[in-house]
């Protein structure tokens, strides 16, 4: 350091000194004003500066602040360091800092859950041999980084399809696909990151339309719906290598065809309803003739080998059973063989006839008068 630097440097740190005693009521105001002749001067060792002070404040308060001022005053290594090589130090530290700034961006790179990247360096391209998981990573400034979703994804779309007839159906659909981690790299590098335009979306379509075009609409009604779905996830799986990306499912939300066609298969189900009705009517009615045919014959047979006639055995029956009742009866027998046994409530027999003999008893009474 130069003499003339080492004693403005002196100075400068002699009236900091100073403000801070006057600051914390160490030195009055009175003394600063006094030394602001020193504005002016060069100090060449601090015993000319405290010669200098003492002329100005006395012996007595030179003395009383002469360890907390040379405290300040002396120049320590580092200071001195710091004096002479400032420009050094700030210049780099701050280019740093402007650099950080404008490619904190481009060089840490944060991969939420769920995600994965694929780095393209500037100078070799995609680097196939590695995928970043989530987390923090650093890069260069100059290279790049692709993040992927790579949670389930689902995609929507409402389209027009002709059927094998020529009709125009409406189809809304929904598919669900994942892509591999293991085959990320080479994927960002031969489709990107618009594969669902490139590809899913694309494909998805072609396959419905390929699948519905070989129905009419009446067969739709009739397939089966998970028949119909496995043959579009079938029909997708084929179109999409499955190293890089997997077809959960497809669901067909809707399928509207046009109003006439509509009706007339609704009509064409409620006359096939009808004429399944009917021929259930029908086949029960045959089996009923057919029982009663059968039936018949067995009558027949029991009466050829018993020789009764079956209105007889079954009025025998009857009487059987009326008899097991708890009511008293009159059972009379028939006269010969073919007649029927007849039965009759005792109680109400005895009643009707009690009714005469009050008739009698009544006359009776009438004539003794």
């Amino acid at each position: 350091m130069s003499k003339k630097k080492k004693e403005r440097y002196i100075y400068e740190v002699s009236r900091r000194a100073l403000d801070q005693l006057a600051i914390q009521g160490e030195i009055s105001e009175d003394i600063l004003d006094k030394l602001e002749y020193m504005e002016d001067r060069e100090f060449l060792t601090e015993k000319d500066f405290l010669d200098s002070l003492r002329s100005k404040i006395g012996q007595e308060k030179t003395e009383r602040y002469q360890a907390q001022i040379l405290r300040h005053v002396r120049i320590h290594p580092w200071a001195r360091h710091w004096h002479h090589h400032k420009m050094k130090i700030i210049v780099p530290i701050a280019i740093a800092v402007v650099l950080s700034a404008l490619f904190w961006k481009n060089t840490f790179i944060s991969i939420n859950s769920g995600h994965a990247g694929a780095l393209w360096h500037r100078i070799t391209g995609t680097n196939l041999r590695y995928v970043y998981l989530e987390g923090l990573s650093a890069i260069l400034p100059i290279d790049k980084m692709y993040i992927y979703d790579m949670r389930v994804q689902e995609i929507h779309d409402n389209i027009k399809v002709l059927s094998s007839n020529g009709l125009v159906i409406n189809v809304k659909f929904s598919a669900r696909f994942q892509l591999q981690l293991q085959g990320l790299p080479l994927f960002h590098k031969t489709v990107g990151p618009d594969y669902v335009k490139k590809i899913i979306r694309p494909e998805v379509i072609s396959t419905i339309r390929g699948v519905i075009g070989r129905y009419t609409p009446d067969e739709l009604y009739a397939t089966e719906e998970q028949k119909l779905l496995n043959q579009l996830l079938e029909g997708i799986r084929d179109r999409v290598p499955i190293e890089f990306l997997y077809m959960h499912s497809i669901l067909i939300k809707e399928l509207m065809l046009p109003t006439e066609i509509q009706l007339a298969i609704k009509d064409k189900l409620s006359e096939e309803q009808k004429y399944l009705a009917y021929s259930y009517i029908l086949d029960r009615e045959r089996s009923e003739r057919e029982r009663r045919r059968i039936e018949a014959e067995g009558v027949k047979i029991f009466q050829e080998l018993t020789g009764t006639s079956i209105l007889k055995w079954r009025g025998i029956d009857a009487t059987l059973e009326l008899a097991k009742s708890p009511n008293s009866k009159i059972i009379i027998m028939g006269t010969d063989s073919q007649a029927l046994p007849v039965l009759f409530n005792a109680d109400r027999e005895i009643q009707t006839t009690a009714e005469p003999d009050s008739a009698q008893s009544n006359q009776l009474d009438q004539g003794g008068e």
